[in-house]
């Protein structure tokens, strides 16, 4: 699992997008806590009424950020932005993390 100082792996966000969505809130609160979740909550202050981004949450984790109008909303936009991340990645190829070709390592036939 990584922390705040070091740099997470795909497969790291992965696993713990999967395990905060399948997760109870006291397991997603204690999943924030161990992978250094900064989480900004949204002001009630009479003077941010009209400051529509001072009203809402926001989280930055593992190099990903999100943010909602409610701690839920927030933790399924950062799940969302988490698999995103994983499923646009280039780099698939499981043995040596390359990208995948279309010849897998041969030329083309001539």
């Amino acid at each position: 699992m990584a922390n705040a100082q070091t740099t997470a792996t795909k497969q790291e966000i992965y696993a713990v997008a999967q395990r905060l969505k399948h997760a109870s809130p006291v397991w997603r609160a204690a999943l924030l806590r161990i992978n250094g979740a900064k989480i900004t909550k949204g002001s009630n202050l009479d003077g941010d009424k009209l400051d529509l981004d001072a009203q809402r949450w926001h989280i930055t984790m593992l190099g990903i950020t999100g943010d909602g109008w409610s701690l839920k909303e927030m933790l399924d936009n950062w799940i969302w932005w988490a698999e995103l991340h994983h499923k646009f990645d280039a780099a698939r190829r499981a043995t040596d993390g390359r990208t995948d070709c279309p010849y897998n390592g041969q030329p083309p036939a001539p």
